[in-house]
Parts: C-alpha cells; structure tokens; sequence
C-alpha cells in the first residue's frame, strides 16, 4: 500500500502546493504509518491465515563426486503442487493416468518409499515434489528391508575393483535391500516429515478435507473440484554438475563472487595408541603395532537423519567397552616385549572410504600422525609395514543364527606368512569367544565385505580379519538408511521407566555387546602381550553408550567427558532429546559425533594428572606427546548441577578424514583412485514446505477483475481530490 501510494505523482503535486503544506504533510505521513502497520503489523497475520508452514528437518540434499551430481533440488524459489496421498497403487494409478490437477506434491507413506514407486512418479511429468511421511515407524508402517545404498557398497573404491573373481560382489551380494537410491539424481524436492502432528494435518485437514477424489456408488471416481489444498516445497542447492565443476567455480573466487558452491565431504578421523613412543626413542619395529578399528559415519538421503544404530552404533559401542578395557591394563602392554595396540574410528567411510583411504595416503607418505620436523619430538610415526594385525568390528548387532563371523581376504592370504598370522589370530579369538559362549563362524572365501580393511589391503598384505553378525548378506536390513534405528535394534525399554533408568538399564542388546567387547579386549590382551587375562568389558558403560548414541545424545556420560572449553557444543546438545547424527558432513564443519567419540575414547584410556587445575592442565614446554583435556568431570554428591573437573593426559588424537583427492595437486578426477564426494552449499532459507489453498481458475478471474476496478476506483478517488485540494483543504493551522 505505501509503494502504491508513492508511486502516485498526484501526491508530490499535493506536496508542494503552499496553500496546504501543513496539511498535506500530516495527509502524507498518516498515510504512511498506516501502509507500515499494515504491511508490517498484519501481514504476518496474513500469511498466517493463509499459508501453513512445515517444519522441515529431513530434507533431502544435493551431492556430487568426479561424474554426477545426485541427490534432490527444487527450482531456486520453490515448486508447487496440488497435495495428494498416495497409500496404494490404485492411488498412484490414478494420479498418473487420470488426475486432472498437474503437478502434483505426492504425499507418500515410508512402506511405498521405494525405486518403483519413485520411477513411476518421476517420470510421469505430473509431480512436482514428494512429502515422505518419516513420523511413525511402528510395525505396519515401514517396508520390511529399505537402503538406499548400493546392493554391493563402496564397490568401486574397494578392494576387489576389477578383480573377476570378487569384484562386483559376484560371490555375494552383501546388501539385498540395497536399491541404490540415495545415488540418484531426483530433479525435485524430496522430504520426510518428523511430526506426527503436521503428518496428521497434511492427510485429514489438507488432503482428505479438499483433494481426496469421490468414489461414486458405480466405482468410477471423481476429482474434487477448487479449492484444492497445495503445497509449495523448495531445496535450492548451490551446487550442480560434478565435482571438478563445482570446485573449480568456488575456487574462482573474485570480488564480485566470493561464494562458495560446495565442500568436500569430511572431517576428522580418531585414533590412540597405548604405547608413548616419541621421535628420540627407539624407532617402532616392523609388525609391532595391532589396529583395531570400526567406522564411525552412515548416512540416508535426508538431512540430520543418519542413526546408523546397527551400520555404526554397534561397533563403535563394542570398540569403545574394548578399549575402556584395555586402559585398565595398559601398563601391562607398556612392556617393551609387547606390541602396541591402536584404537581408530574412520570418518565418511559410507562414501568410498574417506577415512581409511586418507590413513592410509599419509601412512605411505610418513605423515602420520603428522609431518615431523627435526625438532620434533612427539608420537614417532606410524606406517603400514608397522601393522602386525588389523581387527575391525563392523556391524554386530543382529548375530546370524545366534553366530558371528570373522571375514578374511583370500587375496592377500595367498602371501602364506599373512595367511598363517590370520588363521592364528582367527584361532585365538574363537577360543575367547567360546569361553563366553560368544560363538564364532568364519564363512567360505567369498572377500571382505565392505571395511576399512579393503583400504589397507589396497596397499600392503596385513594379517586381519572383519567382525560381523552375518555370514553372507546383511542381517540388518535397514544398512545406512533413516530407518536403522534403535527400534529396529531391539533397544528396548520396561514401559513407563524414566530417563534416568533408562541411561543406566542393561537390556539384551548391550549384554551381548558387552560380551563381544570382551571378546575383542581378551584378543587383543593377548595378540599384544602374548599372556592370557580375563578382563571384561563393563556392562553398565556399554548400556550408557547404547543410550548415548541412540537415544539422547544429551547424557550424562557425553555430560561427563566433554572439555569445559566446549561450551557452545553443550548448548546445543543441551536442547537436544535426540540420537547422534552420524553423517559425516563437510570438512568445514564441526562434528558432533567426532567430538563426542573422541571425548569418549580419551577418557576411558588416559592417566588422571591428580591435583591439576585448569591452568596446569596443558602439555608441558618439554613434551610433546600428549594432549590434555580438562573434562567436565562428574557430578558432586547431592548436586545436579555442580561438577568435579577432571585433567586428562592422553594420547587420544584427530587425524584428517578428507579424501586424499582433495590434497593432491592437480589431482586427476577421472581416474577414480580416491573418493571424490562433495556436498552442495545451501543458502539459510533454501529447505521449506507450506500448504495453502488454491482458488479456481474462474475464481482467480473474479479476483483480478475486483483488483483492477479498485485501482481504477482509487485512482479516479485520487485524481478528484487531487483537483480540488484548495477547497477540501482551505482550512489553515
């Protein structure tokens, strides 16, 4: 209304006429204010009443590596589409080959999620979005396996790439619900709605009250007719085309354009070893060093919805109680017979090996843990030579016939030194296992499923083999999706049991875990010392972890172990009733997963320095080996909020976790040799859905019409007025 009023010249004719300057004046500037209360003051309002907005947290986003883009994007401003729900194929059916209200936002329940539907709506023409109802994920509602990652995962940047016997999975397809669809390049805006309010809202009051069509008495059905309930939905990404576009545009950065387009997928890997082994001592012998590593990142097609509660949870739990263990007896592993044992979590290992691959580039450049100078004299490096064995514990959460399996390489077995130290290694941990009734198969030659270890191998025969809960295909069904969660885990609670208890009450699951941990723990003892133990994984630690990472991030253990310096991370966890994360994300962001396992796995290995306060707790100027983290600590007694602090020396670390592709000077994009995934950068407002009504065609005419004759209207008002300003305003102040 103020822009319409300005733009009028008859109101700067009024301006400068003397007679009525005052008057005109006060006309002028009451006008105004009443234009700046409606637009400012009402139009909220308005928008209110006429838009419903979504509160989007699972949006699914752009992607790209060396050759595509995939992923999701709407047009820059959004798309719009008449909302209908598609529950059964007559409904889809019917949309496609009947539905007269083109283009359409699909409302799709999670059981019809899946590559057939999606192609159907997709090619189409019709659709113009889809709103994935994600809220309920009770029996009945979600499909019987779903992943939208590749029946044979990480295959091109594996092991066997190219081999004839085992590349492509040809022995076993390890991911049967694999349907590749989180590879795809959807040209629209795909999102899961999290509330059950606002699914509720979008099927009865929007979709059921105006757009449902009517079966006749006949069985023939009839479109409803305006007003139709619509959404708008809108990802706009940044990013497009593939990588080496999209980086070499962020990189031509000029005054003009100082964006940023997209990001390399990455952050920061963890490891520790129990042995302080500087520069100046003596230098690590070959095959003196044990890894034990698992992954530490999943992903789905959406946005903050990465559970990963069997994909990651179970074995970085299990990893985590083994080394809790293991630093209870480390002095033992001090011994300068024994070996040393590394704990590693990879980082972006779901997206062609990130992590692992990385490790691996700098163990062969002896850059790990860093580059050393001459005056340096931290952590002595450590290369692939090094290794004596590598464990990895992947998914163990869902044990095959009450079994789990040790999975070895028949490639690198070929070597019959490495055959034999595996077999070894395979032999004693069975005979852990069978001590606590933990059994263990190992399955016939058919290659690694995917692991970190296929990294390693790439480059240098190790002794080793993969921990898992299947023999052939997955037992988790749900492998890098939204739906592996702790439910589908069986982490389950007594009704009615409070938050408190529930941190604390040891269920099935984590009493098999515990046992697993053990298992390794005891391996590891031995592999390293070469004496027996019966240590144990603690029970309680293992159900605090479990509740940690699947069901409130926010606990008392994450409470515990955090620096105090991390303020700004516990506030936001602080708000937060919900799982860890676990996708990687992009390099220039800072991982709550990471922070929190790295927290985690120095506090069960490192030395309390005792009387320390926050000042001392710090690397002294003569050492350079450890690192030290002043920790929140526990709570005092009788107090909820007042905490012990508590400095750690550890030799807990980061290491980088971004593709080596990215480090590489002009590096070669086609050749495939490291992952090469990056992530669209997104403006603030570029994820939104609302629902509104849309009006017939015979009722937007009406509309117009009645605009324009009001304009004519005010316009004719104006003028008259404007013509005799004199007399109407002859009275003077």
């Amino acid at each position: 209304m103020l822009r319409l009023i300005q733009s009028i010249p008859s109101f700067r004719d009024i301006h400068n006429m003397a007679s009525c300057d005052i008057m005109n004046h006060k006309f002028v500037f009451f006008a105004a204010i009443i234009s700046i209360y409606i637009s400012l003051g009402c139009s909220d309002r308005i928008h209110k009443k006429v838009y419903v907005d979504f509160n989007v947290v699972g949006a699914c986003f752009r992607r790209l590596n060396a050759t595509q883009e995939i992923g999701c994007a709407s047009s820059r401003g959004g798309d719009v589409g008449v909302v209908h729900y598609v529950e059964t194929k007559d409904d889809l059916n019917w949309l496609i080959n009947h539905g007269p209200h083109k283009p359409y936002v699909v409302v799709l329940p999670q059981k019809n999620f899946n590559m057939q539907f999606l192609k159907n709506l997709t090619e189409s023409g019709k659709v113009n979005g889809i709103l994935l109802t994600n809220a309920n994920h009770s029996v009945g509602h979600i499909p019987e396996g779903f992943s939208p990652d590749h029946s044979c995962p990480n295959d091109r940047y594996g092991l066997y790439k190219g081999n004839s016997e085992y590349g492509s999975c040809k022995k076993t397809a390890w991911n049967k619900y694999g349907t590749g669809m989180a590879f795809m390049n959807f040209k629209m805006a795909v999102m899961a709605l999290s509330n059950q309010s606002e699914v509720d809202f979008l099927i009865n009051d929007c979709y059921r009250r105006f757009n449902e069509p009517i079966v006749n008495k006949n069985g023939t059905i009839t479109p409803r007719d305006f007003p139709l309930c619509a959404a708008e939905v809108k990802t706009a990404m940044d990013g497009a085309g593939d990588t080496p576009t999209c980086i070499r545009r962020s990189n031509h950065i000029t005054n003009l354009n100082a964006d940023r387009y997209c990001d390399p997928l990455g952050d920061n890997n963890i490891f520790t070893t129990m042995k302080t082994v500087n520069k100046s001592s003596v230098e690590r012998q070959e095959k003196s060093v044990i890894v034990v590593a698992t992954r530490l990142d999943s992903f789905s097609m959406f946005d903050q919805m990465a559970p990963g509660a069997d994909s990651v949870v179970t074995g970085v739990v299990t990893v985590l109680a083994a080394a809790q263990a293991i630093g209870k007896v480390k002095s033992d592993i001090l011994d300068s017979g024994s070996k040393d044992i590394m704990f590693s979590f990879f980082q972006g290992e779901a997206y062609d090996y990130i992590g692992s691959s990385r490790m691996v580039y700098e163990m062969e450049k002896d850059f790990f843990p860093q580059k050393i100078s001459s005056d340096w004299d931290g952590l002595a490096n450590i290369n692939l030579t090094h290794i004596s064995e590598f464990i990895e514990v992947s998914q163990v959460g869902f044990p095959e016939n009450g079994k789990l399996w040790l999975h070895t390489d028949p490639v690198s077995q070929a070597d019959s030194a490495v055959a034999k130290q595996t077999n070894d290694l395979i032999t004693k941990m069975k005979a852990e296992g069978n001590s606590l009734k933990v059994t263990i198969g190992t399955p016939a030659q058919q290659g690694l499923p995917p692991a970190s270890f296929q990294s390693f191998l790439k480059k240098h025969n190790i002794s080793g083999a993969v921990l898992t809960d299947h023999e052939g295909i997955f037992t988790n069904k749900y492998y890098n999706s939204r739906l592996d969660l702790a439910e589908m885990l069986r982490l389950r609670y007594p009704a009615g049991m409070s938050e408190a208890d529930k941190y604390n009450y040891v269920t099935d699951i984590a009493k098999r875990l515990t046992n697993v941990a053990t298992v390794v723990a005891r391996t590891l003892y031995k592999r390293a010392t070469n004496k027996s133990s019966k240590i144990e994984a603690d029970s309680k630690t293992v159900a605090n972890l479990l509740y940690c990472y699947l069901i409130r991030v926010n606990c008392e253990l994450v409470q515990t172990v955090i620096e105090t310096k991390q303020d700004k991370f516990l506030k936001v966890i602080e708000k937060q009733q919900d799982p860890v994360n676990l996708y990687v994300s992009v390099e220039k962001s800072s991982n709550g997963s990471t922070l929190i396992t790295r927290s985690l796995l120095a506090y069960f290995t490192s030395d309390v320095v005792v009387n320390a306060t926050k000042d001392s707790c710090k690397m002294p100027d003569n050492n350079q080996i450890y690192n030290y983290f002043w920790i929140r600590g526990n709570l005092e007694a009788n107090s909820t909020s007042k905490r012990i602090p508590v400095c750690l020396r550890s030799l807990t670390n980061y290491s980088v976790a971004v593709s080596p592709a990215f480090e590489i000077k002009d590096y070669d994009w086609k050749s495939g040799l490291y992952s090469s995934w990056t992530e669209s950068v997104w403006a603030v407002d570029a994820m939104s859905a609302r629902v509104f009504l849309i009006p017939s065609q015979k009722q937007k005419t009406v509309t117009l019409s009645v605009g324009v004759i009001t304009l004519l209207v005010v316009m004719l008002l104006v003028y008259f007025v404007n013509g005799r300003a004199e007399i109407l305003f002859r009275k003077v102040l």
